[in-house]
């Protein structure tokens, strides 16, 4: 015997209900046969009556869209893990906190999408997927191909982060590791950095005439005794990589050289082609200093060897560096004499043009240096030194440097 609902109505066809039946057993069969996770879902399976409904005891209700079986799984998970009385699956924090990543879509997802939308609207596919030319190698702009994406990013990716490092990089190095006025500065390093030792070179006599035709600027000095020192002489050092010209020396002994701790050295040259010549000095031992509207900067302390090791000792000389009117200024003193940034920013104030002329008969004669010399290295007072050339043509703030070496730092096992 038929069973009742399939038989023939009083209007000679099956009750709506069994074709609806009828209809979700071929669908399931069908769903089953092809075994597509990427089957859509059909409008009807998506309907339900689960919107609208309590999901937890304080009455929060589920979404209008929500079938039965999204309200029931919904309870349970309430009932797992109340989230109210704080029972939080596990890893909840960190799924919320994780960032979102894009996952490649499987192969073939969009062909098999596309191919169930057509046949669900029963539209033609036969001509969606034909086979197409081969690519050019260029697509229009602003255009870019599937294939070619993951490469294209991960390139891009690379070079953003390139871009990035020497953006944040380079002004770093800059201010934190070199300070430059001009052609001349410092540049702050670590520790003490391998270097080209310069040895000490011979000394012979110079007139003072002969003086003012090889110097190629005006030459300053502090007087005969500025401060505590009195005026020793001038030396000319010759050849040096980094100067146009000699680099002009005037020294000055400490009054009571039995107390004195060292020297007062005053240095003038001109940077040679533009080149950069910098004091290499410990992170941290200088710092802007001011000579009335001038920049300067001021340096504090030395290297000095201890122990085996080359360390920088802070509260010993004391230096302060400028650059005026094209010629770069490197004034030294010892702290220890009483001869700090004030006082060095007050010596520097105090610069006067020297005369080296001729002597003339018959005029009160004026005040000239002791005696001259030339020389190839700079003096024993400058020793333990690190100069960092950087050549013409290269990014003070950026290039790379060659470390120079006056001498050998001094001995201090103390």
């Amino acid at each position: 015997m038929m069973p009742r609902s399939k038989q023939p109505n009083e209007h000679d066809h099956f009750s709506d209900t069994d074709q609806s039946v009828e209809h979700m057993d071929e669908r399931s069969s069908s769903a089953a046969a092809e075994d597509d996770p990427f089957l859509l879902a059909d409008n009807s399976s998506a309907a339900g009556s689960g919107g609208g409904l309590e999901v937890t005891d304080e009455g929060r209700l589920s979404p209008a869209d929500f079938s039965a079986d999204d309200l029931a799984l919904a309870r349970d998970l309430h009932h797992l893990f109340p989230l109210e009385q704080e029972q939080l699956p596990p890893d909840f924090i960190q799924t919320l906190t994780t960032q979102s990543r894009a996952w490649a879509a499987p192969d073939g997802l969009a062909k098999r999408v596309n191919a169930q939308v057509f046949q669900r609207l029963q539209l033609s596919s036969h001509r969606l997927f034909r086979s197409a030319p081969s690519a050019p190698a260029e697509g229009p702009r602003g255009v870019m191909f599937l294939r070619r994406a993951p490469q294209r990013i991960a390139l891009g990716t690379l070079l953003a982060v390139a871009l990035l490092s020497l953006v944040t990089v380079a002004p770093s190095f800059a201010q934190g590791l070199r300070m430059l006025l001009g052609y001349t500065g410092v540049q702050m390093v670590p520790q003490y950095p391998q270097t080209t030792i310069v040895a000490p070179g011979q000394m012979q006599n110079l007139t003072p005439w002969a003086v003012q035709h090889v110097v190629p600027f005006t030459v300053s000095w502090l007087g005969p005794t500025p401060a505590s020192y009195q005026f020793l002489g001038l030396v000319l050092h010759i050849g040096q990589p980094w100067a146009d010209g000699p680099v002009v020396e005037l020294q000055y002994a400490h009054g009571n050289p039995q107390t004195g701790f060292g020297p007062l050295i005053v240095r003038e040259f001109r940077p040679k082609a533009k080149a950069t010549v910098l004091q290499v000095v410990a992170q941290g031992a200088a710092h802007q200093a001011q000579i009335g509207n001038q920049q300067a900067i001021y340096i504090d302390g030395q290297w000095v060897q201890k122990h085996m090791a080359i360390v920088w000792e802070y509260g010993t000389r004391s230096e302060l560096i400028y650059q005026s009117g094209g010629v770069i200024f490197w004034i030294t003193a010892d702290q220890r004499d009483g001869i700090g940034e004030a006082v060095l920013e007050d010596l520097a104030r105090n610069l006067s043009p020297l005369y080296l002329g001729q002597m003339r008969r018959m005029l009160p004669e004026p005040v000239q240096p002791i005696d001259a010399q030339v020389a190839s290295a700079l003096s024993s007072a400058s020793l333990g030194e690190v100069i960092a050339l950087i050549p013409a043509g290269t990014s003070p703030e950026t290039g790379a440097a060659v470390f120079i070496a006056e001498g050998s730092p001094l001995e201090d096992d103390v």
